[in-house]
């Protein structure tokens, strides 16, 4: 016979092993509950839009192979339309992008958009991939018409910015690639005619572009800020042009829209190309955490990243 603690211990066991197969009969339907199915109101709102890729051999695409970006704002109505405004370079060729579109979304959370893509592109093109069940991020990857690497990640944007939004230490991380300096004639139709041709690229800097470093955003202030005056911009940038490394300290002025549009421009040295002026366009996103960039003038190239938060 066992004593009586060793009785004690056994009901204890099997106490505790019955609660444990209670609680894991239980799990799934508690998973499956925590997980509430998508729909087309997941995706409603405003986002922000960062492209990367390349189109690599597409013969129904009116641009060369080479890398692409785009930085712009999708407006959500939540029942299958949106609305796009993009600002884009297809490897130097460059693409202000308004666009139309619609969308579904499967209960598993998985988005497919077919985009009436605007010249130089003038075809619908679909788009799929997975959103957050929260409706916050979404990626989507070119599949129709084949022959790209083209991703789009977009994050939610808030209502209304101001400068207050756009302050503080943000880190910089961007990328690209500028071609070899060329002029590419366009066609009239679709375009309107008397547009000049594009010289696109940079011999002195041609290649792949990589920059990392230190922003600060500083508001205007008083006067300056009741007038309509723009922010102060700097920059403790190191750049690679093709592996050539240029260390560079540069200031400028920036300004925000209530549709929480960016607006930069400043003046620095661009490796062995020496002093070039630069515009950034851009859209701030996730509360004023993420600044998503494309870095002008446009036919220098596709080049295109973040500005993360730090410190406010």
């Amino acid at each position: 016979m066992f004593p009586e603690r060793s009785h004690s211990t056994l009901r204890r066991m099997f106490v505790r092993s019955a609660h444990f197969l209670i609680l894991a009969a239980a799990l799934p339907a508690l998973t499956q509950a925590a997980g509430p199915p998508c729909n087309l109101g997941t995706f409603k709102g405003i986002y922000s839009l960062l492209v990367t890729g390349q189109v690599i051999n597409e013969p129904s695409l009116p641009i060369p192979p080479g890398p692409a970006s785009r930085v712009g704002r999708a407006v959500s109505d939540g029942n299958g339309n949106v609305t796009f405004r993009q600002l884009g370079s297809y490897n130097g060729i460059p693409s202000d992008e308004s666009a139309v579109g619609t969308y579904t979304i499967s209960s598993d959370c998985i988005a497919t958009f077919i985009i009436n893509a605007p010249p130089p592109v003038s075809f619908p093109v679909t788009f799929q991939g997975p959103i957050l069940a929260s409706g916050d991020y979404l990626t989507i990857m070119q599949i129709v018409p084949e022959g790209t690497t083209v991703k789009v990640n977009s994050k939610r944007v808030q209502n209304n910015c101001t400068f207050e939004d756009l302050k503080g230490t943000y880190a910089l991380d961007m990328k690209g690639f500028i071609p070899k300096r060329t002029i590419f004639s366009l066609p009239s139709p679709p375009f309107p005619p008397g547009i000049p041709p594009f010289v696109i690229g940079n011999d002195a800097i041609q290649g792949d572009y990589l920059e990392l470093g230190v922003l600060t955003f500083e508001p205007p202030t008083g006067l300056d800020l009741v007038t309509g005056k723009p922010g102060k911009l700097r920059g403790d940038t190191t750049a690679s042009f093709n592996g050539n490394i240029d260390r560079e300290t540069w200031s400028g002025v920036y300004t925000i829209d209530k549709d929480c549009t960016v607006n930069a421009s400043f003046s620095k040295r661009a490796g062995a190309a020496g002093i070039l002026d630069f515009q950034w366009w851009g859209v701030l996103a996730d509360q004023g955490r993420d600044l998503r960039i494309i870095q002008q003038p446009l036919t220098l190239g596709a080049m295109d990243g973040d500005a993360y938060l730090s410190s406010r």
